[in-house]
């Protein structure tokens, strides 16, 4: 509720699916790997872990590009921070030694939503 507007609305999957976000996923995939310096091929598995893991056409759009590698979602969320810090931290460490992971978190794209009409719940 924002200045007694309520702001809860229904949005279908086949609007989202339409937005041209997913049409650049790959793009921005590719774009991560060469940030992070490997390939496809360096890869033995691939781990969605958040919101986007329910999203089906961003799976299918995943596996499509990952083919052969696994793609999953079996990490908890709310786990995946403190196992992600637990790794990070390990990396850093002079401790310990484990092979070395790759973190980048960046969306080019802004994220909007543009309110049409919001008495019938439509989000565009």
């Amino acid at each position: 509720m924002i200045n007694g507007i309520d702001l809860n609305v229904h949005v279908k999957r086949e609007v989202i699916e339409k937005s041209p976000i997913f049409e650049k996923l790959q793009g921005y995939i590719q774009e991560a790997l060469d940030k992070a310096g490997i390939t496809k091929d360096d890869m033995n598995s691939v781990e969605v872990i958040g919101g986007g893991s329910r999203v089906p056409l961003i799976g299918k759009i995943l596996k499509e590009f990952f083919d052969p590698v696994e793609v999953g979602s079996h990490i908890n969320g709310d786990e995946s921070m403190a196992f992600g810090a637990a790794l990070r931290a390990a990396n850093l460490s002079i401790a310990f030694r484990v092979k070395q992971l790759h973190f980048y978190d960046g969306n080019p794209e802004p994220i909007r939503a543009v309110i049409t009409n919001i008495e019938d719940g439509v989000i565009s």
